[in-house]
């Protein structure tokens, strides 16, 4: 029975490994006429007031990197100034700790005198750092939000230490599908 458990957490943990971009957007948008961008601050990273994530300077600069290189291997321009771009970007980068609880019956041995079999019950419980990047477009002039991408996946400590290589490839697979076909 451990060894299942063992294989099930394995593959859990696996699956959690591979960026799993998830978009939405505006139907009514008219994605077609989007041709040049600006961000949405001189600072685009978005954070809640009640946050307590900070971000390094480094990796927003990575990310403000990143996002304008996908961007511009997209077709679009970097707006000299903010009010004519047709619209604008900000971001959105955190981590946070989440429990995944694992629970399976496993037959007890001892019966009971009375010749019921019982079960007992065992539960495990994982702690992980879930990191998340969200990306989001708004309509230039109307400052609207039109496009929104978020990836999510179990982060360890060297993940934490590779930022310089995830932060890229998160950002390709979540700006992958925009804008919407």
């Amino acid at each position: 029975m451990k060894t299942w458990l063992i294989l099930c957490t394995a593959v859990l943990l696996a699956s959690c490994a591979t960026p799993q971009p998830r978009f939405d957007f505006d139907p009514k948008a008219d994605f077609a006429r989007l041709h040049s961008f600006a961000w949405l601050a001189d600072d685009p990273l978005f954070q809640p007031r009640d946050s307590d994530t900070s971000v390094s300077l480094l990796n927003r600069r990575r990310l403000v990197e990143g996002i304008e290189a996908a961007l511009l291997a997209k077709g679009f321009v970097r707006a000299e100034r903010r009010e004519a771009a047709d619209f604008t970007v900000a971001y959105t980068l955190g981590t946070r700790e989440r429990l995944s609880v694992m629970s399976s019956p496993e037959p007890f041995l001892h019966p009971w005198p009375w010749g019921w079999s019982s079960y007992r019950r065992d539960v495990d419980v994982f702690s992980y750092t879930e990191g998340s990047l969200s990306i989001d477009i708004l309509d230039g002039p109307t400052r609207q939000p039109i496009w929104h991408g978020v990836s999510r996946q179990s982060l360890g400590a060297k993940d934490l230490d590779a930022a310089g290589e995830r932060l890229p490839r998160a950002i390709t697979a979540i700006l992958a599908s925009f804008p919407p076909r």
